[in-house]
């Protein structure tokens, strides 16, 4: 029961990163959820994939072009960015 708390089945930051990359190709959710247990020996439900890859395409981060950088950061932080192309 202890290795069923989400406390227990937080992951790492580099896990994380490598679920987003996967949930961006489309890869089906059991098969991250074979690969995240083989790889950290944690239990991870369908439900946590299921939340982070909706949270990646509530956020937009997916999205994110080049265009869409620069006019965030010159518009959210000020930031002046050049770009030579």
């Amino acid at each position: 029961m202890h290795d069923h708390l989400p406390q227990q089945r937080r992951l790492p930051e580099d896990i994380q990163t490598e679920i987003i990359q996967l949930a961006k190709l489309k890869t089906k959710r059991k098969q991250i959820k074979c690969y995240v247990e083989e790889k950290c020996n944690k239990i991870v439900l369908l439900k946590d994939i299921h939340n982070m890859a909706k949270n990646i395409k509530k956020s937009g981060a997916g999205d994110m072009t080049l265009g869409s950088s620069i006019e965030k950061l010159q518009t959210k932080y000020g930031k002046l960015v050049i770009y030579d192309a």
